[in-house]
């Protein structure tokens, strides 16, 4: 366990949190129902440009949501990092706060290639590289708070 104080940590999680939800509500469309979360997944070209077309009302919501999604990554990085090290043994949270970085560089490249999707027009490998990174981030991120919330609730119960 340790002194981290998780306070800061968690507000600034939520406010970025809440900011990309918003910037990501006219981004839902017939081609990218769930948004920019969609778009990490779109694998070709072909769809992540039907998802950008689909977009062309509402391209600030779309650059707004890739660019704060850079705050994003060290917002949540950060705060799984901080409680793993509240929730699991030293060396089980230097893995896990390890991972939760990997995944926010992994997000970094995901969005690389989002952004420049975005800017000079979808292509093959950008949008399969988007998918690769996203896949892994999002596999990461799960192992990541599986062993929280499993750090957390066995050590109440050794503390009981």
């Amino acid at each position: 366990m340790t002194d981290t104080p998780l306070r800061p940590l968690v507000i600034r999680a939520v406010v970025i949190g809440v900011t990309m939800a918003l910037l990501d509500v006219p981004l839902r469309t017939a081609a990218a129902p769930l948004g920019v979360v969609h778009y990490e997944f779109a694998w070709t070209a072909e769809t992540a440009t039907r998802m950008i077309d689909s977009w062309a009302d509402v391209r600030p919501f779309a650059w707004g949501s890739l660019l704060v999604d850079y705050a994003s990554m060290w917002a949540y990085a950060s705060l799984l990092a901080g409680l793993a090290r509240h929730a699991l043994a030293p060396d089980a949270a230097r893995i896990a706060g390890g991972a939760a970085w990997a995944a926010a560089g992994l997000d970094a490249v995901e969005n690389a290639g989002l952004i420049a999707m975005f800017a000079r027009g979808a292509t093959s490998g950008w949008a399969l590289t988007a998918g690769v990174a996203a896949s892994i981030k999002f596999v990461l991120l799960v192992a990541v708070i599986v062993a929280i919330v499993w750090g957390f609730t066995t050590r109440r119960r050794r503390d009981a």
